[in-house]
């Protein structure tokens, strides 16, 4: 198992390295030697996967080659259509190092003191975790979650707000898919369109806002049915406001740094992502010269993090290669063919249709990956009556409400384990009226958008 695993890790450091190579050369070769690299990279990694995932990915696999088969498409083509998303295979393998910087200090510790000396109000303790989640969300993703509660579930403890708090995390985590870089829903969609991340960000900032807004709304109701209580601020308590500015900053300048890599040069946003997760840990120790921190961090990263992002990695491959073969056969033009001929003339009904297939694909069991590649293939934007542009971020928009109201995403099931709840109360259960009101509002206020964009 050892060797096995050993050979796993060095094929998909090799297949990083080889990819981001060709950013940079124009060498067939090199892009057909990862292309291979990448098929070796699936091949070694199914075998670890769980059943189900396993199963999902294996009929993901076999039924594009059936696609393929059937369409008579050249083999040529079957290597360039099985590496379809392996930018963002290369992506999803560097993103944990991103993390590597927040183990430069002891920021949980100060986190702590903060909610003990200031955040009196369980309301205003929810707040704060919000934003905090939110920001952490934008980079390291799910993990987001596991980190703010295990940061401050003794302070929700105190409040007699856990539901409340556990709500929060979700609520927060959910909303950076609407604007984040590296969320997988913004980076297919991105890569698939062709279209910039930083144009998608003013309107994942406005939808972000609004969905803030109500979320502290249903918060605030919630808390006010519940036992929860203010507490008393500890003033013995000493808080490092140092400490705490530099827990936001190390949250929000990933973020600036790939939005100015991707603004001043010709890099697209998927290859920017993996060179800032190589050098920004390592800027980060240099200034704050915490090297044998970032010795300790790579080894993690290399030891037990690169492989915990196999079902991500064998996902998006999968479904980029099933998307492909659909392409090749011609489905957009079918399912365009199959759509009503006055569809164009309603697009609040095309936009909430969108969003609706993610609610209910993903209540199978179904990754937002597997129905976001394939509608980003499949459908005309003009037979929903939506440019481009404004099909992208529905599609954004969607992924993100299907992922808070699915039982079975990663979201819902990492919460609901640290909990100690079914994954079905904290999503359908406790947020269904929440979201399903979100889908209806959000779909709205993106139809009127749909006029002007």
């Amino acid at each position: 198992m050892r060797l096995y695993n050993d050979i796993r890790r060095a094929a998909m450091v090799s297949y990083v390295l080889l990819h981001m190579l060709t950013n940079f050369v124009q060498i067939p070769l090199v892009g057909f030697m990862a292309n291979v690299l990448l098929v070796f990279v699936i091949a070694l990694t199914i075998p670890s996967l769980g059943k189900t995932n396993r199963i999902v990915i294996s009929s993901l696999l076999g039924a594009a080659v059936l696609i393929l088969l059937l369409n008579k498409v050249p083999l040529s083509q079957w290597l360039e259509a099985f590496s379809r998303n392996g930018a963002l295979a290369a992506l999803f393998i560097t993103i944990p190092m991103l993390n590597i910087p927040f183990g430069y200090g002891d920021y949980q510790h100060e986190l702590q003191n903060f909610a003990r000396r200031h955040l009196g109000s369980p309301f205003l303790f929810c707040l704060v975790v919000w934003i905090l989640t939110h920001l952490f969300g934008l980079i390291i993703l799910i993990g987001a979650i596991p980190f703010m509660f295990n940061l401050l579930e003794g302070n929700a403890k105190m409040y007699g707000a856990e539901k409340e708090f556990a709500s929060t995390l979700v609520h927060a985590q959910v909303s950076a898919g609407f604007w984040s870089p590296i969320w997988s829903s913004m980076i297919i969609v991105t890569y698939t369109l062709g279209i910039a991340w930083l144009d998608f960000v003013p309107f994942g900032l406005l939808v972000t806002l609004i969905f803030f807004v109500f979320s502290m709304l249903w918060l605030y109701i919630s808390l006010k049915r519940s036992g929860a209580h203010p507490i008393k601020a500890s003033s013995d308590t000493t808080t490092s406001g140092s400490a705490m500015l530099t827990i936001v900053v190390l949250a929000i300048l990933p973020v600036l740094v790939i939005v100015v890599v991707n603004y001043i040069s010709d890099i697209s946003i998927t290859s920017a992502i993996p060179i800032v997760s190589l050098g920004y840990p390592v800027a980060v120790a240099m200034v704050m010269g915490k090297w044998r921190r970032y010795a300790t961090g790579m080894s993690d990263y290399f030891n037990v993090r690169i492989l915990n992002v196999k079902n991500e990695v064998a996902l998006l491959t999968a479904a980029g290669f099933f998307g492909k073969a659909l392409e090749l056969a011609g489905i957009q033009s079918a399912v365009t063919y199959l759509l009503p001929s006055n569809l164009a003339d309603f697009p609040f009904l095309g936009i909430i249709s969108i969003m609706m297939v993610f609610v209910i694909t993903v209540h199978f069991g179904m990754h937002p990956v597997v129905a976001g590649s394939a509608m980003v293939v499949s459908l005309a934007p003009q037979s929903l009556g939506l440019s481009q542009f404004m099909f992208g971020f529905v599609l954004i928009t969607g992924w993100a409400l299907g992922i808070l109201l699915s039982p079975f995403s990663a979201t819902n099931m990492v919460t609901g384990g640290l909990v100690g709840e079914p994954s079905w109360n904290i999503s359908t259960k406790r947020h269904g009226i929440f979201g399903l009101s979100m889908l209806v509002l959000l779909s709205g206020v993106l139809a009127l958008l749909s006029r002007y964009f």
